[in-house]
């Protein structure tokens, strides 16, 4: 994965170039390296479609095992790690970014449905700073409990774990807006309560999966952990919400049924 991302650093300088100066570009373009950087990336993309699902079950079925998988990465050499299963990053954005900007892309013809999404005002930035709440407010927790300094080194291991686990959380929380709110098939069941009934297996899932995450980083009982586990769910929760329902007024995007606080 290591390769994977200089790859993708290449290419996208290769464009920058081709952008802001086309004949400089052409002057000094190595075409079949250019070509190669085209084919390794292509192959790139296709390494994290057979590598998603895998990670997904994975994660799905053992959430515990992540803190195990990123730490034993992060003592490899930079070119060798993450290369069984995705990285927590490219897992977060494939499942807890793209879904989002899915939707947009596919319910551009319909003003009325983008402007009940995403306000009066796109902001992109602002959706994945949101998505990233819940994993920032986790990783700065566990390393201001265990009375860590909060770096850029010593946040990042953190805050791997946390991007990894709740990846698929946003997955189902987009999901369940879309299906609930757009899609016309689903229109029969939009007032039951099969969106509360997956919010709850939503909220055990993430604690059960924290409580193994923080029981071994903290070193705490079992008790102690799975209180500090739900104060951090609560506060998370609570940040998230202000920041959609206050700075972008998406109200619509977080109703009764979806709402961790109501």
């Amino acid at each position: 994965m290591g390769a994977g991302r200089e790859i993708v650093r290449l290419f996208l300088l290769h464009l920058q170039q081709l952008y802001s100066n086309p004949g400089v570009f052409y002057m000094n373009l190595d075409l079949v390296g250019f070509i190669r950087s085209i084919e390794e990336l292509i192959y790139e993309i296709t390494t994290w479609v057979v590598l998603l699902p895998k990670t997904l079950i994975k994660v799905i079925i053992n959430p515990g095992w992540i803190r195990e998988y990123v730490t034993e990465e992060f003592k490899k050499e930079p070119e060798k790690k993450f290369d069984d299963y995705l990285s927590p990053f490219i897992f977060w954005f494939l499942l807890g970014v793209t879904p989002f900007l899915l939707f947009v892309v596919i319910n551009a013809e319909n003003q009325e449905g983008i402007k009940q999404f995403t306000g009066d005002i796109f902001e992109p930035g602002i959706i994945l700073i949101c998505n990233l709440i819940f994993p920032i407010i986790y990783s700065a927790g566990m390393l201001i409990i265990s009375k860590e300094n909060i770096a850029r080194i010593s946040f990042r291991r953190p805050l791997y774990f946390e991007a990894m686990l709740f990846a698929p959380v946003f997955l189902v929380f987009w999901s369940i807006y879309y299906f609930s709110n757009v899609v016309d098939i689903f229109s029969s069941i939009r007032s039951g309560g099969w969106k509360s009934a997956i919010l709850v297996l939503m909220i055990l899932w993430v604690l059960w999966g924290q409580q193994k995450i923080l029981k071994q980083e903290l070193a705490r009982n079992w008790v102690v952990t799975l209180l500090l586990n739900i104060g951090l769910l609560i506060l998370a929760t609570a940040v998230f919400n202000y920041l959609l329902a206050t700075i972008l007024g998406l109200n619509a995007i977080y109703p009764a049924e979806i709402s961790l606080l109501q």
